[in-house]
This record gives structure tokens, sequence and C-alpha cells, in this order.
């Protein structure tokens, strides 16, 4: 069983390391959301929204900013990833289930239209997340 650590090569960069701490900051939060709505499913609209809204931006600038080097090691993020995916379903199910709600009724207006943002924007994260992921594997056609 190879260790636990995400990274390919044993010293990885100081920038590197703060990119992958603030993605892990970032699935907990995602995950703390997700853990609120589950508490609260009848009130939660806008409570926590603009935290999660803020620790998403944060880890997508991260990722953005990160300046790649050419020996750049390949870097696994499946623990954030599986974390990540967790609560899309489950926040995924609960904005279908309040979309449908609100056709019937705009008190749930809101609430659906949070969680539509919520989701494409960790959506969001997750494809910028596999996109560095894949900016960091090598490619099997070099040589």
């Amino acid at each position: 069983m190879p260790p636990s650590s995400p990274f390919s090569k044993s010293h990885p960069s100081r920038e590197i390391l703060d990119l992958y701490d603030q993605l892990e900051v970032t699935a907990r939060d995602v995950i703390q959301y997700m853990e609120k709505i589950q508490a609260q499913p009848d009130d939660f609209a806008h409570k926590h929204w603009e935290e999660l809204d803020a620790s998403l931006q944060k880890a997508s600038r991260c990722l953005t900013q990160y300046v790649f080097k050419k020996e750049q090691p390949p870097i696994n993020f499946d623990r954030t990833l599986v974390d990540l995916d967790k609560a899309l379903k489950y926040l995924i199910k609960k904005r279908d289930e309040e979309t449908s709600k609100a056709k019937k009724d705009d008190s749930h207006q809101e609430k659906a239209n949070e969680l539509v943002a919520a989701v494409g924007a960790i959506q969001y994260l997750v494809a910028m997340i596999g996109d560095f992921q894949q900016k960091t594997t090598p490619s099997s056609e070099e040589g």
C-alpha cells in the first residue's frame, strides 16, 4: 500500500503544500455546509452560503494563481475529491427538491437559488482540481 501522502515526491514545494492545505480546508467547508443544511433542512438560506462562497473562491484563486514548475510532482487530490463528491450528491438532491418546491411555492425560491449557486460553484472547483491534476500528471506520450 502506498503511503498516505498525496505527493509522488518526498519534498513538495511550500506553494503546493499551501494549495493542498487550502483545498482540504475548502473540502471541509463544503462538508460543513452540507451538514448545516442537513441539520436545518427548512431554514438554511444564505445563513452559511457567504462563508462557503468565500472558501470556494479562495480555493479557485489558489488553483488559478499557482505557477507550474517544469519539475512539478504529480499530486493526488483523491481524498478532497471524495469529500466534494459526497457533498455534491446530497446538495444536488436537495437543490432538485427545493427547485421543485419553488415552482409551487415562492417561499422556496431563495433556498433553491442558493443551492443552484452552491452546486455550480462546487462543480466548478471539482473541474478545476481535475484540470490541475491533469497538468501535474506526466503524459505517457513524453519521451
